[in-house]
Order: structure tokens, then sequence, then C-alpha cells
């Protein structure tokens, strides 16, 4: 057997005419030249359909790492926001334990008050005895004045 012939290289399953166990008859050699042909274009189709199916994949490549990045993006988002409500709970929160303290605050305030209120009326009672104890003393020195110069 002699070495390949160009088409055997680039067709291994063709066979060269003096290797063929068929007649070389010319209507055989127009089969096995159409045959060859034809091998050809569906070699060219399946190239060209790998091209087409390499474009396909880069670009669904491209639409993934797209994807990635929105997801990536909306975790962060997510994560902004767990932060913001942890945040705006902590405020409330806050909030809630001033309004108590005031509320204690306004409570004790009421209590003070009450207290000075109390003390005042304790004080006019006092005040209000001293005055009459102070009259009454008055009185009672005019009274003693007033013996004392019919005495004299």
């Amino acid at each position: 057997m002699k070495g390949k012939t160009p088409l055997q290289k680039k067709h291994p399953r063709c066979y060269s005419l003096d290797t063929l166990p068929l007649s070389t008859s010319t209507l055989t050699l127009f089969s096995f030249n159409k045959t060859c042909s034809s091998v050809d274009k569906i070699l060219a189709a399946g190239n060209k359909i790998l091209s087409d199916v390499e474009h396909v994949l880069s670009a669904v490549e491209q639409i993934l790492s797209a994807a990635q990045k929105h997801r990536l993006t909306v975790e962060q988002i997510l994560f902004t926001d767990e932060r913001i409500c942890s945040t705006v709970e902590q405020i409330l929160f806050t909030g809630e334990r001033i309004c108590s303290t005031a509320e204690q605050i306004l409570f004790t305030g009421e209590r003070i008050c009450s207290t000075a209120d109390d003390i005042y009326s304790a004080v006019e009672r006092v005040l209000s005895t001293s005055e009459q104890t102070l009259w009454t003393a008055h009185k009672s020195c005019s009274t003693a004045e007033g013996v004392l110069s019919t005495v004299e």
C-alpha cells in the first residue's frame, strides 16, 4: 500500500481507488467522488455549527457573568437593607427608652410639685399661726400698755 493520498489525509475513511474492493467503473468513481464531496460539505457544515455553538457559549458566559454581578449587587443591597433595618430597630428601641425615662421624669416632677404644694400649705399654716401669735402678743402688749398707763 502506498502512502496516504491528500484525500485520505483529509478524510481517513476515504480510500484511494487502488485499495477499494470495488471495480473502478465510471459509475463507481462518480459515486466515490460524490461521497467525498458530500463528506466535505458535511464537515464544513459541522464546522459552521461548531463555530455558531462557540459564539452561543461565549454569549451565555457573558450573560452568566452579568447575572453573577447582578446577584452580588442584590446581595449587597439585601445586606445594606438588613443593616438599615437593624439600625432603625435600635433607634426605635432607644426612642422607647427615652420616652420611658421622660415619663419617669414627668412623674417625679409631678411628685415634687405636689410635695412643694404641701410644703407651701404647711408654711402658710405656720405663718398664719405665727401671725396670729404675733397679733395676739401685740394685743396683749397693747392691753398691758393700757393697764400700765392707767396704773401710772
